[in-house]
């Protein structure tokens, strides 16, 4: 049986090489073990992603560095497939991330946005919210990692057509 860690990061941007991570929030699929750590960036929130995440400058102020938090994020990722909402986005940010370390990353990777697409069509939109409200998943905090995992999980669920 597959072992996946579904995965969501918050950052300072949309773009991996100048932003950093400021979130993230592991589901491990079978298990359900959560992981869940602020990320201080070493620079400023942009306004925009604090308007979006509610996540403040201030608040990161005393969370660990990437630096800190990769040997846990490391063991939870360690043999399990990425699972992700718009993979492509957070596993570039993660890439960037390890990089910046010294170390490569590359996991076998399933996106919950490309798959649905592929086994639901006809929907019209594949973006979070919109599944969210076709399958009647409830997100407690949108645009918050660990929240954002768990609603990608159930769509990883929904996928491999179980309730693992």
């Amino acid at each position: 049986m597959k072992r996946y860690a579904v995965v969501d990061v918050e950052t300072t941007g949309a773009s991996a090489a100048h932003g950093r991570v400021i979130e993230i929030g592991i589901v491990e699929v079978p298990s359900g073990r959560k992981f869940h750590t602020l990320v201080c960036p070493d620079r400023a929130v942009p306004h925009w992603i604090l308007r979006l995440t509610g996540i403040d400058s201030d608040e990161l102020l005393g969370a660990p560095s990437f630096e800190e938090v990769a040997p846990l994020v490391r063991a939870r990722l360690h043999d399990r497939v990425f699972v992700a909402h718009n993979a492509s986005f957070d596993l570039r940010f993660l890439r960037a991330e390890f990089a910046r370390l010294g170390e490569k990353f590359e996991p076998e990777v399933f996106c919950t946005r490309n798959e649905t697409r592929r086994r639901f069509p006809g929907l019209g939109r594949y973006d979070l919210d919109t599944l969210a409200r076709q399958f009647g998943i409830r997100i407690a905090r949108r645009h918050r990692a660990l929240d954002d995992a768990l609603a990608a999980a159930e769509l990883l669920r929904l996928c491999l057509g179980r309730s693992a």
